[in-house]
Formats: C-alpha cells, sequence, structure tokens
C-alpha cells in the first residue's frame, strides 16, 4: 500500500478485532453477574417490609395478650 493511499491494514483490522472482543467480552461477563444479583436485591429489599409487618403483629399479640392455656 503507498503512502498516499487512505485506510487500514488487515494486520490492523485483525487486532482491532481482537481488540475489541475482549472489550465486549469483558462487558458482557460483568452485566451477566450484575444482573442476577440485582434481581436478588430487589427480592429481598421487597421481602423486607413483610417480615418487618410480621414482626410489628407478633410483638403486638404477645404484648396484648394476658390468659394463654396451653392445649386448648
Amino acid at each position: 500500500m503507498s503512502k498516499r493511499q487512505k485506510g487500514f491494514t488487515l494486520l490492523e483490522l485483525v487486532i482491532g478485532s481482537a481488540i475489541m472482543a475482549v472489550v465486549v467480552g469483558a462487558i458482557a461477563a460483568s452485566l451477566i453477574t450484575l444482573f442476577p444479583n440485582y434481581g436478588q436485591a430487589a427480592g429481598q429489599s421487597s421481602a423486607l417490609p413483610n417480615v418487618q409487618n410480621a414482626g410489628f403483629w407478633i410483638t403486638r399479640d404477645v404484648q396484648t395478650s394476658r390468659n394463654v392455656t396451653a392445649g386448648v
């Protein structure tokens, strides 16, 4: 290729493609590990108010109970 022609050589294209494949692979790997953790965290954060609410009602019931007869 003469100096006056513009463009890339085949070697430059192959090296650029290899670098791009490594970068895309790293991004894909990080996204794959990120999304399952995100779904798990969302499920835990939505379950937390339910557990807190149940704890409130159990505590309230125990505090307001007066007579408990076992076996009845």
